[in-house]
């Protein structure tokens, strides 16, 4: 409410002055506009107004905030907090065992390290967020990435839904990493278990390794199970879902399949919300998965297949009923 009580965007007019704004938890937009009777003060005002409960606003219109043509941004400070702020952009992480509490000097000497790489590359890198990160307070994505506690510092770059990691940050390592990235060079990560050796069961196991093989064979309908070990609903599914895999072996065009989300990057387009998710990906449609939300026993699930199946069943007609042997 407090933010309510004077102008959305307040007018500073010194170096001191703007030092206060930047402490604040939010993010800050600062505006340098010529005068007050500028057009562009109204706009900026209105658009302060409507975001006052997202970030701090203010303005000057003294020369000593003209901001030079070269002048590179600087490396947000990423927190559980504020970390809804750097999604859906091209996000840099740097990682590291020090907070900005604990040792603001180790963390302003890496920060310039940073600086320095992007001070040299101005123009490639712009389309670039930059974020220094404490490594106890993003320790899942660390696990996420593959990344040990003597490994940091360390950068990952996350984009368009893919990762890229750096381990053992050094000035050197990070100009080439950066470069390599923008030059479609960099291999992405991948979390994954290791390929499956043995193939006996009715069910294929899915790693992230294998995944686009599998799913996206164009000449195959597939049924995929996320599931997660620790699952009381996903034990008490998979069973069935065994039963219907066996009972379907022998369909040349149906495959069913599983994957533990929780130990293997899950792709696009797919979501996993809980436990356990199921999607039908047909023939043609490999970038359209359909979510399956009918029955979890053997029956519910042989009669959706047999019903949606691109190409009639073999053992089953598209109610879901056996059909019989010729004599």
């Amino acid at each position: 409410m407090m933010s309510r009580a004077g102008p959305a965007s307040k007018e500073v007019s010194t170096v001191s002055d703007v030092e206060n704004f930047l402490s604040d938890d939010k993010p800050t937009v600062f505006a340098f506009i010529k005068s007050s009777s500028d057009p562009l003060m109204k706009i900026f005002m209105a658009l302060a107004k409507s975001m006052v409960d997202d970030a701090v606003f203010c303005h000057s219109h003294n020369n000593l905030f003209v901001t030079p043509d070269d002048y590179q941004g600087l490396v947000g400070y990423r927190t559980p907090s504020n970390s809804f702020y750097f999604e859906n952009v091209d996000l840099v992480v740097l990682y590291n065992n020090q907070s900005v509490d604990s040792y603001p000097s180790g963390i302003k000497y890496l920060r310039n390290r940073v600086f320095k790489t992007l001070k040299d590359n101005p123009n490639k890198f712009k389309n670039l967020v930059f974020a220094y990160s404490f490594s106890d307070d993003f320790s899942y994505e660390l696990s996420e990435y593959g990344i040990e506690a003597d490994k940091l510092p360390a950068v990952v770059i996350q984009s368009k839904g893919k990762k890229y990691k750096l381990e053992q940050f050094s000035l050197d390592a990070f100009s080439d990493f950066l470069n390599k990235f923008k030059d479609g060079l960099l291999t992405p990560h991948v979390k994954s278990e290791p390929l499956p050796t043995d193939d006996s069961s009715a069910v294929r196991k899915l790693v992230a390794l294998n995944f686009d093989e599998i799913v996206n064979n164009e000449e195959k309908d597939v049924m995929v199970v996320f599931h997660a070990p620790w699952c009381g609903h996903c034990k008490n599914l998979m069973p069935k879902y065994e039963e219907a895999a066996s009972k379907l072996k022998n369909e040349p065009n149906l495959v069913l399949a599983a994957m533990d989300a929780t130990a293997n990057d899950v792709p696009s387009p797919y979501q996993v919300r809980g436990f356990p998710t199921i999607y039908f990906v047909p023939k043609g449609k490999k970038s359209s998965p359909v979510p399956y939300e009918g029955g979890r026993d053997t029956t519910d699930i042989i009669k959706y297949l047999a019903r949606e199946a691109t190409e009639e069943l073999n053992g089953y007609d598209r109610s879901g009923n056996p059909k019989k042997s010729d004599l």
